[in-house]
């Protein structure tokens, strides 16, 4: 029978962050409850091999996220995110990410993980819609014992084809001069279960995540020895971002003109020693599947 006192519930479980932190925590030995929409899929059996209890629910649905959450010890939220954001999709991401947590709170966990993203009160200065600031102004509305997660953007997605390193190419729209953060998506999870184990430690704080910082011609030149191929930055215009959705055009013109804001690495390394530079992850594994895709040995 499961421990509930040792039962965490993760969202999002087949998905990037969550799978991450299903994998950290069953690590850690908690009994995790991986809720899919679908238990069929290859991500949703391989959490199942590893020891998960896969709950089969629909984050729109309040019923299925009140059972899945009852008598849990903890709760991880994360919710789907939108490759082309609108008005809409932001609205409907702050209704997903209130109502996970309006469940918590009904169920009486003792520690709610909401991951949200790095800046996330400048997000109305650059366009966006506050989406995940409002959902965290909710989070600490209700009075849920929480920690809210900032990470930047994942290492993982150099494997976008849009980013083209297939092609030899770092297609991005990064200033040369522009220090980006990054983080692994490992590196989420390995943090987000430190701070399920230690509640007293993390509760009621926000922590920004990264795991390096890297202009874009310091990016590809990392790429290039990891992959033993030349890959070189290619400045995409964001005049031809804007053309095409307007949102992300904004976020870019921000980070062109303000960067990223600094982030305590040092710090987060006392908490997750293991924390990923871009080229510790490459080294771990990330280059041979980024070969494959350039089709290199």
């Amino acid at each position: 029978m499961a421990n509930k006192a040792r039962t965490i519930l993760v969202l999002g479980a087949t998905g990037q962050q969550g799978g991450a932190t299903v994998r950290q925590l069953l690590k850690d030995d908690w009994h995790v409850r991986a809720f899919t929409r679908d238990a069929t899929q290859p991500a949703a059996k391989a959490l199942a091999a590893l020891g998960a209890e896969v709950i089969v629910g629909d984050m729109e649905d309040e019923a299925s996220l009140t059972a899945a959450a009852a008598g849990a010890h903890g709760f991880f939220s994360v919710q789907p995110p939108s490759w082309n954001p609108t008005p809409e999709s932001d609205a409907h991401e702050v209704r997903l990410g209130k109502l996970a947590a309006d469940v918590a709170l009904r169920a009486g966990v003792r520690h709610f993980i909401y991951t949200s993203v790095l800046d996330a009160e400048n997000a109305p200065v650059y366009g966006r819609t506050g989406h995940k600031l409002a959902i965290e102004e909710h989070v600490w509305r209700i009075g849920l014992p929480a920690t809210i997660l900032r990470p930047t953007g994942f290492m993982e997605n150099f494997f976008l084809p849009a980013y083209g390193i297939a092609q030899g190419a770092l297609n991005d729209p990064s200033n040369p001069d522009v220090r980006i953060a990054l983080i692994a998506v490992d590196d989420i999870g390995a943090i987000a279960a430190r701070v399920f184990g230690s509640q007293q430690q993390f509760s009621g704080k926000t922590l920004p995540l990264a795991g390096d910082y890297k202009t874009p011609l310091e990016i590809a030149a990392t790429l290039s020895a990891a992959l033993g191929r030349a890959v070189s930055h290619v400045h995409v215009p964001v005049a031809a971002i804007r053309q095409v959705n307007p949102l992300l055009a904004a976020l870019c013109d921000w980070v062109n003109t303000r960067g990223y804001p600094a982030i305590d690495l040092d710090g987060l390394r006392q908490i997750h020693p293991g924390l990923q530079t871009l080229g510790g992850w490459l080294e771990a594994g990330a280059a041979g599947r980024l070969r494959s895709l350039v089709g290199t040995t």
